[in-house]
C-alpha cells in the first residue's frame, strides 16, 4: 500500500493573485488537477488532500484516475497541514507504510522521477527528490554580493518525499514552524533520507512568472483558450433615447431596464461570466439589488473584467451583434468599440460590433425592443 499527501492549504500571498496558485490553469486543469493526476501515474492506494478550511474553490473531486480522494483542513504552517494529514490516517493504515508527500504548486513532477523514487525508497530513512545545485552561490548583505559560497554537495529539495507513516509522525512531532519541509524533519531525529535525482521541470510554482514558466513546460505557453456567449433583450418604454456600448443615441422610445438598459454591453458582460465560469449578469448584478439601479452598464463591465483578472484570465477579443430596426447603430459603432476596448483594457483592433436587422420578422422586427449576443474570447 502507497498513500500520497497533497498540501494545498497554502493561501499564495508571494503568488499575487486573488484566486491561489493551485486553482489557476496550467492548461485544460488546474495546477492542482495536473499535480494530482502527476501522482496517479505510480500505484496508489489512497490520496490525501489538505486544503484550506473551507476552501471556496475546491471541486468536489471523490476520485482521481480511479484513486480515491480524502479531504484534510490545514493548519497554519506546513507541518501542522502534514500532521493533520497523517492523524486522518491513524488507525487506517499500518505504521510502516509509505507515504509520499507532495507539494500542490509542483505539477510536473515527470513520471520517470516517481518510479526512481519507489525504487530507492529505504523505509529506514525515507527518500526524497532533489537536484543537485549547478548556479554560483553567494550570500547577500544589504543588497551586495559579500561570500561565495561552495556548492559542492549541495542539492536542492524537490517533492515528493517518501517516508513511512511512523517515521514522518515521530519527526513531525518535534518539528516547528521553521520545518521547510519533512526531510528536513527526519534529518533532524538523525536519519539520513536517499536523496533521488529529480529533473529541473519539476519546478515549483511561487510567484507568477514561475506559472508562465510551467505553461511553457507544459506546451501552454499562451494559456488555454475559452470562449463565451452572451444574449440579452430589452423592450422599449418611454424615453427619449437608448444607451447602447455606452453611447447615448437619440430615439423616439427609451429601453426598459432596471439600469440603463444597454443591451449591448449587458450580453458582453454574459459572454464574459460565461468564458469564466462564473454564472451571469443577473447573479452579480441582481435587478432586486436598488445598488444597481440605473446604473452606468460601463461600470457592470469593468466589474466583469476585474472578476476575470482576479481568476487569472485575460481578454483577447470581442465580437457583438446589435439587433434592431432602430435607432441606427454603424453611424456609432466606433465609439462603441471604442468604449468596450477601453473598458476591458483592449486594443480597437480587437473589438467588433455590428448590427443587424431581422428583415422586420420577430420582435425586433415589429419595433418591440432591442437584442444583442455577444462572443468572446478568453485566456
Amino acid at each position: 500500500m502507497t498513500i500520497a499527501i497533497v498540501v494545498a492549504a497554502g493561501s499564495g500571498q508571494r503568488f499575487g493573485n486573488a484566486v491561489p496558485k493551485q486553482y489557476c490553469l496550467l492548461d485544460h486543469r488546474t495546477v492542482l488537477r495536473a499535480s494530482i493526476e502527476a501522482l496517479t501515474a505510480i500505484p496508489l492506494d489512497r490520496l490525501v488532500v489538505v486544503l484550506r478550511d473551507q476552501d471556496p474553490h475546491w471541486p468536489g473531486w471523490e476520485q482521481v484516475n480511479g484513486v480515491p480522494i480524502e479531504v484534510v483542513a490545514g493548519g497554519a504552517e506546513r507541518v501542522d497541514s502534514v500532521r493533520n494529514a497523517l492523524l486522518a490516517l491513524d488507525g487506517k493504515v499500518a505504521p510502516d507504510t509509505p507515504i509520499l508527500v507532495h507539494d500542490a504548486a509542483r505539477p510536473l513532477v515527470p513520471e520517470d522521477d516517481l518510479k526512481a523514487l519507489l525504487e530507492a525508497y529505504e523505509p529506514k530513512h525515507g527518500a526524497l527528490l532533489a537536484t543537485p545545485v549547478t548556479d554560483t552561490l553567494k550570500r547577500e548583505v544589504s543588497g551586495r554580493s559579500k561570500v561565495t559560497q561552495p556548492r559542492r554537495g549541495l542539492w536542492r529539495a524537490l517533492t515528493p518525499q517518501m517516508f513511512s507513516l511512523q517515521l514522518l509522525k515521530t519527526a513531525l512531532d518535534g518539528a516547528d514552524s521553521s520545518t521547510t519541509d519533512e526531510a528536513s524533519a527526519v534529518e533532524a531525529i538523525g536519519r539520513q533520507p536517499v536523496l533521488v535525482p529529480g529533473q529541473a521541470i519539476n519546478l515549483k510554482i511561487t510567484h507568477s512568472q514561475d506559472l508562465d514558466m510551467a505553461r511553457r513546460l507544459a506546451g501552454n505557453a499562451n494559456g488555454i483558450s475559452r470562449t463565451g456567449t452572451g444574449f440579452d433583450v430589452h423592450r422599449f418604454g418611454p424615453g427619449t433615447h437608448v444607451v447602447l456600448g455606452g453611447v447615448c443615441i437619440e430615439n423616439d422610445q427609451g429601453l426598459e431596464a432596471h439600469s440603463d438598459g444597454d443591451v449591448l454591453l449587458h450580453a458582453i458582460c454574459d459572454a464574459l461570466l460565461g468564458a469564466a465560469a462564473l454564472g451571469d449578469i443577473g447573479q452579480h448584478f441582481p435587478p432586486s439589488d436598488t445598488k444597481w439601479a440605473d446604473a452606468d452598464s460601463r461600470d457592470l463591465l469593468r466589474a466583469c473584467h476585474r472578476l476575470l483578472s482576479e481568476q487569472g484570465s485575460h481578454v483577447v477579443h470581442v465580437d457583438a451583434t446589435v439587433i434592431c430596426e432602430r435607432p441606427k447603430v454603424a453611424p456609432h459603432a466606433l465609439a462603441m468599440r471604442t468604449h468596450v476596448a477601453a473598458d476591458l483594457e483592449l486594443a480597437l483592433n480587437q473589438v467588433s460590433i455590428k448590427a443587424t436587422t431581422t428583415e422586420r420578422l420577430g420582435f425586433t422586427g415589429r419595433g418591440e425592443g432591442i437584442a444583442a449576443m455577444a462572443n468572446v474570447t478568453v485566456r
